[in-house]
This record gives C-alpha cells, sequence and structure tokens, in this order.
C-alpha cells in the first residue's frame, strides 16, 4: 500500500547509508513495512469508529484494536531485528565495546553489511 512502500522508500536509503542491512534483510523489512501500514490502517479504524460502536442497541469492540495490538508488537519485534530501536543499537554498541565479547566492532558491522 501507499504507506508500506513510502516507508520502504524512505528506510532502504538511510538503512543502506549506514550500513545495517543487507539483502538478506529484505523480507525482514517488508514484513515490517507491511505490519507498519495495518498498524495505520487499524489506528485510523479505531479513529473513526471508535474502540467500541454501538449496533443494534449492542456495543461491540472494534476488531481493529486486536489489529493494532498485534501489528504493533510485530513492528516493535522486526524493528529490533533491524537496528531500528534504540535499545537493539545499544545492545549492538554494548557488543562491540565489551572486553568480553567474541566480536569486534568490524566484525557486527560486518554482519549488518557495513563492513570495509
Amino acid at each position: 500500500t501507499g504507506v508500506a512502500s513510502r516507508l520502504w522508500t524512505t528506510l532502504v536509503p538511510e538503512l543502506n547509508k549506514l550500513g545495517y542491512i543487507t539483502s538478506a534483510d529484505r523480507s525482514t523489512l517488508e514484513a515490517f513495512c507491511i505490519n507498519y501500514s495495518v498498524m495505520r490502517e487499524a489506528y485510523e479504524s479505531i479513529k473513526d469508529i471508535g474502540v467500541m460502536y454501538e449496533s443494534g442497541g449492542r456495543w461491540y469492540k472494534n476488531v481493529a484494536t486486536a489489529v493494532l495490538n498485534d501489528s504493533t508488537g510485530k513492528v516493535k519485534s522486526l524493528g529490533g531485528e533491524l537496528g531500528l530501536s534504540p535499545s537493539s543499537r545499544a545492545t549492538l554498541i554494548d557488543m562491540a565495546n565489551s572486553d568480553d565479547s567474541s566480536l569486534s566492532a568490524d566484525a557486527i558491522a560486518d554482519m549488518f553489511g557495513g563492513g570495509k
């Protein structure tokens, strides 16, 4: 959709510039963009209809609330895998700076396509 496509178009150049991803990460990034789009669509439904709605004298929960919850969790998880959260970036930095780590900063950069 438009939202997923715009996010892809925005993220890919930035992630490539930073060296965080490789072509092997394409499906993860695609899933991230799709779930972000689903999350936004669910949110729009909640804004338009509300969390609860009345029909025939009965109240119902908008199913978009469950969709929003599920897609938000997926965005958070996939974003972490892609290094898009502050905590996932901090983990990579900690691994690079740790004396106990068997991986050097260059090795971590290589894992994410940022090697020399």
